[in-house]
């Protein structure tokens, strides 16, 4: 059987984590093979969610995107992400499903828009677990891919991580570090924040200046020890 994550592990330090219940799911199935079509009705039916099966992948965030990994390569599936990232789009919370173990579509887990990954031999009870949980705000990985991930990425920090930076930013300054730390360009924040590109680097600017950095790189190092902090403090008012 395969080992899943516990439903929280994960998810308390991603910066995208709203529930999705709203959202309807899309199958994306190139081939719209038989066994998709008949998956995306069941989704419908045992979830209610407006599922429906797709040949082409969305660029706007309206819907939980399912990949079958059979009918996409992962070559693909990440230049659909980078075209995204590029166009300034936020992308659509995504979720990859008949996935080989130890193949490529497994790296992709270092994309913030990937809620979850579903192995081939995935039993239905556990795939509707984790769609569901999915939909509720969580991620959904196989529990060797978390801990790969983590061993990849832990260090020793560079300042203390017992206590809080000490610093307060408002909500359009926690925007602004949301969007850094998942990696996003000025111009995709811009679209999200309903802002001009000039008047986000303004506030970089500012924001930079509270924090102590001169540049996105030394924000980043910055928010590798402190995001944790900066996603659990409530933002003072904007002023």
């Amino acid at each position: 059987m395969t080992h899943l994550t516990y439903p929280s592990a994960l998810s308390s330090t991603q910066p995208e984590t709203e529930p999705l219940l709203h959202l309807p799911i899309l199958l994306f199935s190139p081939a719209r093979s038989i066994d998709n079509i008949l998956l995306s009705r069941e989704i419908d039916a045992r979830l209610e969610c407006g599922s429906e099966l797709t040949a082409a992948l969305p660029v706007h965030n309206t819907a939980l995107v399912l990949i079958d990994c059979r009918e996409v390569s992962a070559a693909n599936i990440q230049l659909w992400f980078n075209q995204l990232s590029s166009d300034g789009h936020k992308p659509p919370p995504c979720a990859l499903i008949n996935c080989s173990r130890n193949g490529e579509h497994e790296r992709l887990i270092e994309w913030p828009q990937l809620r979850g990954i579903f192995p081939r031999n995935s039993s239905s009870a556990l795939f509707y677990q984790g769609l569901q949980h999915i939909r509720e705000g969580g991620l959904w990985f196989p529990r060797r891919l978390c801990q790969d991930f983590l061993l990849r990425r832990r260090y020793a920090p560079s300042h203390n991580v017992l206590h809080t930076p000490g610093l307060h930013f408002t909500q359009r300054e926690q925007q602004m570090l949301h969007g850094i730390y998942a990696g996003l360009t000025n111009g995709a924040i811009a679209i999200q924040m309903g802002l001009s590109e000039h008047t986000v680097k303004s506030h970089m600017y500012n924001l930079f200046r509270k924090i102590g950095v001169k540049s996105r790189l030394e924000v980043s190092n910055w928010l590798r020890d402190c995001y944790p902090f900066i996603a659990r403090t409530n933002s003072c008012s904007d002023r």
